[in-house]
């Protein structure tokens, strides 16, 4: 298992933090390497409450939450991460 952390950014702000997230990647079975991704995000709303949302990926999320507003994820540095990424396309 392995967890990587991203911010979804305001396209139009991209000194402000819309939300935050982690990516949870596991490989179920180790017969078919087969990976499952799941993704859990929080938004601060300004009444000083939270959202907690749960997603299928960190894009999946980003697409969830740029109906509303449009953001972009931006990932925490993670060299596992980026190369598993990379390598799924």
């Amino acid at each position: 298992m392995h967890a990587s952390l991203f911010s979804l950014i305001p396209v139009d702000n991209p000194e402000q933090i819309f939300a935050w997230g982690m990516e949870i990647i596991t490989s179920e079975d180790p017969e078919t390497s087969e990976t499952t991704r799941k993704t859990i995000v929080y938004i601060h709303n300004s009444n000083d409450t939270g959202t907690l949302a749960q997603h299928t990926s960190a894009e999946a999320a980003c697409a969830r939450w740029s109906q509303i507003v449009p953001v972009d994820i931006v990932w925490d540095s993670d060299v596992w991460a980026a190369a598993y990424r990379s390598s799924v396309g």
